[in-house]
């Protein structure tokens, strides 16, 4: 109440479907590159990172992320070279 007006703001309510991932806090910081290389209205991560292992991201986006993970934890895993038997 503002000397006796009464003072009123109407907000728009914008829903946006996402999906919330845990993961490791390397993934998280992954992910969170991955969206800051991308352009601005196009972006992966609904608002901010929730934690250290948690993140809300665009439900369009989730086959993308799931690719460059899969991609990422490949050049990151170690395999042994391949040891040749002579006989």
């Amino acid at each position: 109440d503002l000397g006796g007006q009464q003072f009123c703001k109407s907000f728009m309510v914008t829903a946006t479907r996402g999906v919330l991932i845990r993961c490791d806090i390397p993934t998280k910081v992954f992910i969170t590159h991955l969206n800051e290389s991308r352009p601005i209205n196009d972006k992966i991560i609904i608002d901010k990172p929730l934690d250290d292992e948690t993140v809300l991201i665009h439900t369009k986006a989730l086959d993308f992320v799931k690719e460059e993970i899969r991609k990422y934890k490949q050049t990151i895993t170690y395999q042994a070279p391949f040891e040749r038997k002579v006989v």
